[in-house]
């Protein structure tokens, strides 16, 4: 079930997200969602959240509406907290991050930089 909300995040954002250098692009759907998980992890306020992950309110707020309607967020006393589902989320995109490294996907060297071997 994870995964396959995983694949429906990851749909838009593998287009060539992952093939350029990381400094030279923006900050993929899937990475917002793991940064804010991240700082959820025990326990964070919305403003905090929203300048931590350098969102604006509009963004954050469809972030957030996201999380908690797919439950890998939850609110106690005005704190976001990351759920269980959302812990696995987070193992999940680690997993995949370290697969696509390994492989050198997301190591493709910068024309202007030498090469990395």
């Amino acid at each position: 079930m994870l995964l396959i909300l995983a694949s429906q995040l990851i749909y838009d954002d593998l287009s060539n997200s992952f093939l350029v250098d990381r400094m030279d692009r923006k900050r993929s759907r899937l990475e917002t969602i793991y940064t804010i998980l991240t700082l959820a992890l025990s326990g964070i306020r919305k403003t905090h959240i929203m300048y931590r992950a350098n969102l604006s309110h509009q963004q954050l707020n469809k972030y957030l509406d996201l999380l908690l309607e797919k439950e890998l967020l939850e609110i106690q006393e005005n704190r976001y907290f990351t759920t269980e589902r959302g812990h696995a989320f987070r193992t999940t995109f680690e997993d995949l991050q370290s697969i696509l490294s390994e492989d050198h996907i997301l190591d493709i060297p910068n024309p202007n930089y030498n090469l990395r071997l």
